[in-house]
């Protein structure tokens, strides 16, 4: 008579296998087991580091917007297309906003094109820093003075304007309508 692997075979040889089996199919469910729990820990990670990358970045821009608030006379260097003369008392401060907005925008930039996977629309940031160097002569004019502080990827946003400011004013068209 044959007997079986079961724990209750009469040789004690199949016995051993049964529990040699059992302990073997255990450590396999529960190395499956460990392996879903990694995948959700990771998943719940990405979910954390994007929710901060994006949290970071809207701080960022309504900090930059507050700045518009206290100070409502900048605006229009930076959302009407004006350019301000040096000579203006305000000057200074438009300068240091714009060096600020460059720096929010260098890191879109960077972030736009290194964790494009994490946001909905990443063309849309694309879209608002080259508005926001169409609109503003300033900006540009800081971009254009301290190019080496900022990297490739907004300087490159910043050529791409301005050959599209020389088009529009080859065919006189104003960007600002």
């Amino acid at each position: 008579m044959s007997d079986t692997i079961s724990p209750k075979a009469s040789s004690s040889d199949l016995r051993f296998k049964f529990w040699q089996l059992l302990a073997m199919y255990s450590s396999l469910s529960i190395a499956a087991l460990g392996i879903f729990f990694v995948w959700w820990t990771l998943s719940g990670n990405a979910l954390s580091s994007r929710s901060q990358m994006q949290q970071g970045m809207v701080r960022l821009v309504i900090d930059m917007d507050r700045v518009f608030v206290e100070h409502p006379e900048l605006y229009p260097y930076f959302y009407q297309c004006q350019p301000i003369d040096p000579s203006n008392k305000d000057y200074d401060r438009a300068s240091a906003a714009a060096v600020q907005m460059l720096d929010i925008m260098d890191i879109a930039a960077t972030q736009n094109d290194t964790f494009k996977s994490q946001w909905d629309t990443p063309q849309a940031w694309d879209d608002w820093i080259k508005d926001q160097l169409v609109r503003s002569p300033i900006t540009r004019d800081r971009l254009k003075a301290y190019s080496s502080w900022y990297g490739r990827r907004l300087n490159h946003r910043y050529q791409e304007v301005e050959q599209d400011l020389q088009k529009a004013n080859s065919q006189n068209t104003k960007p600002c309508g």
